[in-house]
């Protein structure tokens, strides 16, 4: 399955992706040692997450945090899609 990421915030992507994992919040909270609370936080584009967290949460996804943090909500006209195969 592709998923397009682009354009959408990292807390978009981050539940896209969890979604896509098969993932419920808490098992992500559990492999990545997030509390359930902040990762709703994080998905609803709440506080910023901190480096930490991200690096926590999408490595528990088995993704760098550098592909997914950029806040791309505003791509460049002539930006390709990204796309993540599931």
């Amino acid at each position: 399955m592709q998923i397009d990421l682009t354009p959408m915030t990292p807390g978009r992507r981050l539940r896209v992706l969890r979604v896509a994992g098969g993932l419920k919040v808490w098992q992500l909270a559990a492999r990545a040692g997030v509390p359930q609370g902040r990762i709703s936080e994080l998905e609803n584009d709440g506080r910023p997450g901190t480096p930490e967290e991200w690096r926590r949460l999408f490595g528990a996804l088995g993704l760098p945090p550098s592909d997914v943090t950029a806040d791309d909500t505003t791509p460049a006209p002539d930006a390709p899609a990204r796309t993540v195969a599931r």
